[in-house]
């Protein structure tokens, strides 16, 4: 949450280089960014709250307004990066999920060939079976455990692509699992 990058964009988004180059400097010359990024963290502190997921962000300030500003900026930026990380695991998730189905659907095809060749092979029209005929002792085993192979891996194919719409729709509900409390303190 410190992260010097982090800091960096509060300090530049604040103009907080400035701000206190003029309180602090005789000259009222801007701070370079190293003195900024030390000012800062002098100035602030980042605490978990034990037991809990909440982040308590203490920025003191001579004025309050300035204190305040550095606390949820801080935050908003540690949210921001935490949500855009958060969305990029969950995209590569779905990418990789994605992939699996169209590998099943692969599977599905190369079992639907096999369970044809069976057919033609015994003189059956595949049009004619269904899901029961697996238990039929009227046809060849070969074509019960081709037509058993295909069923499953089709049923396989359509479970992972409704779980993945379910994914889908998870992620444009979304919802941030960063919370954080601000505090802005006066000395």
């Amino acid at each position: 949450m410190l992260a010097p990058e982090g800091l960096t964009s509060v300090i530049e988004d604040l103009k907080l280089e400035e701000t206190w180059g003029k309180r602090f400097k005789p000259n009222h010359k801007p701070f370079s960014r190293t003195e900024a990024l030390d000012h800062i963290a002098e100035v602030v502190s980042v605490e978990p709250k034990k037991d809990t997921d909440i982040f308590e962000i203490t920025a003191q300030s001579e004025e309050a307004r300035e204190a305040a500003d550095i606390a949820n900026a801080i935050a908003d930026h540690y949210k921001a990066r935490s949500d855009r990380e958060e969305e990029e695991r969950y995209k590569a998730g779905i990418s990789a999920y994605e992939k699996y189905i169209v590998d099943q659907q692969k599977n599905v095809e190369i079992q639907k060939g096999l369970l044809e060749k069976q057919c033609r092979d015994n003189k059956i029209k595949p049009e004619s079976l269904t899901a029961s005929s697996i238990n039929s002792p009227l046809l060849p085993v070969s074509v019960r455990m081709a037509l058993y192979v295909y069923n499953q891996q089709s049923e396989a194919q359509k479970a992972y692509a409704n779980h993945l719409e379910g994914l889908k729709t998870d992620q444009s509900h979304m919802e941030s699992s960063v919370r954080i409390v601000t505090r802005a303190t006066v000395p």
